[in-house]
């Protein structure tokens, strides 16, 4: 459990924040200039709060009003930044093993973590001649091997086009599964929160706006009306149940819900349990089953709640899962989409997306 008050002014921008996040893969998401950052930089002791506390696991890291203050080495916080920040001088080993300097007996090992991040073929290389890609994996692989109890992902994919991100995406979900350290990852980019976190610290203007689960946080319309370009997606586990070459349609069974869905082809079939995808605006509601419609998937449901914001408005529809639905507010009236009311969810099968995690 990671406990903070915080409180820093710089020039004309004020922070102010009381946060407890729950131990595992938790997501910190802003627009840029929201203080994302910098309550980063103070959870690692790289900034002192004007006031505040922090507190790790039972362990006051900070405390204005006591004085007390843990430099950023005792910690025991693992930082990767944006940019990497790796020694120039050393190659991809030698920034492994600097991590390893000082760390504790709980420290994954060596081969575990350069297995997992798939390092090998890269230890005797320079750090200059790296991809974007390898190099976070490196930075990522380094603070690791530190042995943190903490381990704090500052916009880790930012710099990274689509391509490199999407293959970076599947090492930090193994890290996250395969080393029991609780991550907290920071990004403005609503999707990776998704596809890494349980959780999510909605944060604006230095505040913190709403926190918990996402379907928790959208009920919050400050929360929603700043989650837009693209927005917040549905991300469903499902298990591969088979495929049709012919149709080019695959069916997905919901690892929660039970029901099934028809996708798109997979190009992993061996692949048996993966996420899919669904924009929100990408979903349809009828009143009842369409009987001769084009779209693939009819998901019986009922609405849960309806969030409306400038913006947009959100159906929250139970169909064994929570699938959030973008609507107008005229389909609001005209369809009396009120909790209670019984719908059905239409969307295309090529509308869902499989992501590389």
């Amino acid at each position: 459990m990671l406990e903070m008050e915080l409180r820093r002014s710089v020039g004309d921008f004020d922070l102010e924040i009381a946060w407890k996040v729950p131990r595992g893969a938790v997501g910190l998401f802003g627009p840029s200039g929201s203080g994302k950052s910098t309550v980063l930089h103070m959870l690692a002791g790289l900034l002192r709060p004007d006031a505040g506390r922090i507190v790790l696991d039972g362990d006051v890291l900070c405390d204005t009003d006591d004085g007390i203050w843990i430099p950023p080495h005792r910690r025991g916080v693992g930082v990767v930044f944006q940019d990497g920040r790796l020694f120039p001088h050393y190659t991809v080993e030698g920034n492994l093993r600097y991590g390893m300097e000082g760390a504790g007996s709980g420290t994954p090992g060596f081969d575990d973590v350069i297995g997992v991040l798939e390092l090998e073929p890269l230890l005797g290389r320079p750090v200059g001649g790296l991809s974007g890609g390898e190099r976070q994996r490196t930075a990522l692989g380094r603070a690791l091997l530190a042995g943190p109890r903490l381990l704090l992902l500052d916009e880790p994919l930012a710099s990274l086009d689509r391509g490199l991100r999407d293959q970076i995406l599947p090492f930090l979900r193994r890290v996250r599964d395969v080393f029991d350290i609780p991550l907290l990852l920071v990004s403005h980019d609503l999707e990776e929160i998704q596809l890494l976190t349980d959780r999510i610290g909605v944060i604006y203007d230095g505040g913190m706006v709403a926190s918990g689960d996402l379907k928790d946080v959208v009920r919050s319309r400050k929360a929603l009306a700043l989650m837009h370009d693209p927005g917040p997606v549905n991300v469903v586990p499902v298990a591969l149940v088979g495929q049709d070459a012919e149709s080019g349609i695959s069916e997905l069974r919901s690892r929660s819900g039970g029901f099934i869905i028809r996708g798109p082809l997979l190009q992993d079939p061996d692949k048996t349990e993966r996420l899919v995808l669904l924009r929100p605006a990408d979903v349809g509601l009828a009143s009842q089953n369409i009987p001769g419609a084009s779209f693939q998937n009819q998901l019986p449901g009922r609405i849960v709640d309806v969030i409306r914001t400038e913006l947009r408005s959100l159906a929250l529809v139970d169909v064994g899962v929570t699938l959030m639905v973008e609507v107008t507010g005229r389909a609001v009236k005209n369809m009396n989409l009120v909790p209670g009311r019984e719908v059905q969810c239409l969307f295309k099968a090529h509308a869902l997306r499989v992501p590389a995690v």
